[in-house]
Order: C-alpha cells, then sequence, then structure tokens
C-alpha cells in the first residue's frame, strides 16, 4: 500500500511503493475515492501503464499528469503521487 504522506481539503499525497508506479497509483485513488481497486474504472484509458514507470524509472524532474476516475493524478520522478478532484464534474469509480 503506498504511503499517505499528506492530506488536505482538495488533494492527497501518497509515495509509490516497492510493488511500482502502477499498483501504487491504483490503490492512492482507491484510497482517495473510498473504494475498492476493483471499483475503479481501469486506468490504462487514461494513461500508458508503462509510461507511469518510466517516470519512477528514470530520475530527473519529470512528472506524469493525467485524469482519471474523476481525479487529476501527478506522478512525479521523486516516487510523489498527488491526487485532486477534478472541478468538471468528471465522474468518478462507479458511475
Amino acid at each position: 500500500m503506498p504511503t499517505r504522506i499528506g492530506s488536505d481539503t482538495e488533494s492527497e499525497e501518497f509515495t509509490v511503493d516497492d510493488r511500482g508506479a502502477l499498483l501504487s497509483v491504483v490503490d492512492a485513488m482507491s484510497t482517495t475515492l473510498s473504494c475498492t481497486p476493483t471499483d475503479l474504472e481501469p486506468i490504462y484509458h487514461d494513461v500508458d501503464p508503462p509510461a507511469l514507470e518510466s517516470v519512477i524509472d528514470h530520475p530527473g524532474h519529470q512528472h506524469l499528469y493525467f485524469e482519471s476516475n474523476g481525479l487529476a493524478v501527478t506522478i512525479s520522478s521523486d516516487g510523489r503521487i498527488a491526487l485532486a478532484p477534478l472541478d468538471d464534474g468528471a465522474s468518478a469509480a462507479g458511475s
């Protein structure tokens, strides 16, 4: 399970765990949305899974932004995952 490192009323922040970026992002999203990972729409419709891993695998100041399951998701090369609700009324998990 990714570690929650910050939270406020607007966003949640986690770190990538040893299972890799993809599973960490999915778990962070399900934690933020208070659902199980299987309740989420598949994120591969919104982002290329190897691209998630490549951000973590290549040190530097890289980040990847995408929108999925009603969340704005940013993953950074330092292992941080930032999640925030979309303001445009995009659908959340299970809708």
